[in-house]
């Protein structure tokens, strides 16, 4: 039985197209409505981000897939990437999205 997903991310924009061919969707579980700032690969500022529920992800078969993705991405070993998901989680780039709650009456009183 999987758990209930309270907190949904819309992807939007010009990541949307690749989110779908990794994840399978454009809407992913993220652990939490607040974001918070993150030094990115790639990035020379901070970004605001929410972190992806990499329990959601390993329910729904995409958890490897994520792994391949980076690592081809970032030129790196797929032990190392997972090894960092666990560390670290993953960051997603809270622009061009959507954040969904479900269920706010349980968060907000």
């Amino acid at each position: 039985m999987t758990a209930t997903r309270d907190f949904w991310l819309h992807i939007g924009g010009e990541r949307a197209a690749a989110f779908e061919q990794v994840f399978g969707t454009r809407i992913v579980a993220v652990e939490s409505p607040a974001t918070h700032m993150a030094l990115l690969p790639g990035l020379d500022e901070p970004q605001e981000v929410y972190l992806l529920d990499l329990e959601w992800a390993r329910e729904q078969g995409c958890r490897q897939r994520i792994v391949a993705h980076l690592s081809c991405q970032f030129g790196v070993e797929e032990s190392f990437t997972d090894a960092r998901l666990e560390q670290e989680g993953l960051p997603l780039l809270a622009a061009d999205t959507t954040l969904e709650i479900r269920n706010p009456q349980k968060w907000f009183n």
